[in-house]
């Protein structure tokens, strides 16, 4: 019985570790907008009103993004996730059918120099895929880029 409530006591004391997050402090640092035509880019500027500030949090040992920054509701809700010794990123896409509109939204965190970036594209498509009288044509619409760089939070104790 004690060798039973040592060993509880020893899984618990080191169970710690297992729930244990990263989390990430990051500082607006550049963006840009761009808006597209059939035969034109025009540079819009800067990102108005992005965050200056904004945190992530993610869990190392089962590598997975718990919270990132999505300015909005097309964003990391049920994304994608990938991780390698670079860079760790998330990807999502909604279809906008009523619309005609493919947007594409992804997240990439720089793992050697500290930089999210986060990246929307917008889509205009016509046509219909294997429909050789009007076939599906895709084209860009909207691009914007905003990038945060990030540091390492510490725990006080």
């Amino acid at each position: 019985m004690k060798k039973l409530l040592g060993i509880l006591v020893a899984g618990l004391l080191l169970s710690g570790n297992a729930y244990a997050e990263t989390k990430l402090g990051c500082k607006y640092f550049d963006s840009h907008h761009e808006a597209h035509t059939e035969t034109t880019t025009t540079y819009l500027g800067e990102v108005k009103n992005p965050l200056k500030y904004i945190t992530i949090l993610l869990d190392m040992e089962n590598k997975k993004i718990i919270r990132t920054h999505s300015p909005d509701t097309y964003g990391f809700a049920g994304s994608k996730q990938k991780w390698t010794d670079g860079h760790i990123s998330w990807f999502n896409k909604k279809n906008l059918k009523n619309e005609k509109k493919l947007i594409r939204v992804g997240g990439t965190l720089y793992r050697y120099t500290g930089k999210y970036i986060y990246t929307k594209e917008t889509l205009k498509y016509s046509g219909k895929p294997y429909d050789k009288q009007n076939p599906l044509k895709v084209n860009p619409f909207e691009n914007l880029s905003i990038t945060w760089k990030c540091e390492a939070k510490k725990k006080l104790f």
